[in-house]
């Protein structure tokens, strides 16, 4: 009998602009979208469409005028600023553009540090990032390096495992190939995919690069999902 996969992500009724816009409609106006686990969904859109602000929602750094976020099935609209932020470490691993490394922490506090947010043990957090670094290819001669002396293959590398250290239900991925070369591309995703299904968490991957798309079970247009003309 086939295993019930679960829903990572539902959003019903969901609304938000941004309170300084001029714009007539909502920037974001979704009646219903859900994402099981182990799914992985290559969100496309115009500049300035909405995708990160939409992330940002799922994220929890920004909270909707109306409407449900769930996720791992907690109404994270429901949480408290402090309590996203204990939720936001234990269930989403976030790659972000600039991969957003402290420049001056060593390789290991760096993947460290979200299971420091989570509150996770200091020992089994130990163990876990030593497993993801092995299965990432950061050598152990790496993990003292400050940060900022790594390069850009490198910072891939740690995003991910600081991404995945918690063991998320969702993994939001924005932009991450801007400024990479194609082999470097191909090599994140690869590496990306890989650890995203050995780990069965949901993904949604955010690029201009329509190309990408290939990575992910399934592709949606923003404008898809967005109502916020009013379609029906």
């Amino acid at each position: 009998m086939a295993k019930s996969l679960k829903d990572v992500l539902s959003l019903k009724q969901l609304q938000f602009a941004y309170t300084n816009s001029s714009a007539k409609h909502p920037t974001i106006n979704i009646k219903q979208w859900v994402l099981q686990e182990g799914e992985s969904v290559f969100l496309q859109g115009k500049s300035g469409s909405g995708k990160s602000t939409l992330l940002n929602l799922i994220a929890g750094t920004l909270t909707p005028q109306q409407g449900r976020i769930e996720v791992a099935g907690t109404d994270i609209t429901q949480l408290s600023h402090a309590q996203r932020d204990v939720f936001r470490a234990n269930h989403l691993g976030i790659v972000f553009q600039q991969f957003n490394l402290v420049p001056y922490l060593s390789v290991l506090d760096n993947v460290l540090i979200a299971g420091y947010f989570a509150k996770n043990q200091p020992a089994d957090m130990q163990k876990r990032a030593s497993e993801l670094c092995e299965k990432l290819l950061i050598s152990e001669d790496l993990l003292t390096q400050e940060a900022r002396h790594l390069s850009i293959g490198q910072q891939q590398r740690v995003a991910i495992a600081r991404a995945l250290i918690n063991r998320p239900k969702l993994l939001l991925v924005d932009e991450p190939t801007s400024a990479l070369d194609s082999d470097a591309t191909t090599s994140f995703m690869s590496l990306l995919k890989r650890e995203q299904s050995a780990n069965q968490c949901a993904m949604v991957f955010v690029s201009h690069d329509a190309s990408l798309a290939q990575h992910c079970d399934t592709q949606i247009h923003l404008s898809e999902l967005n109502m916020a003309r009013g379609d029906n």
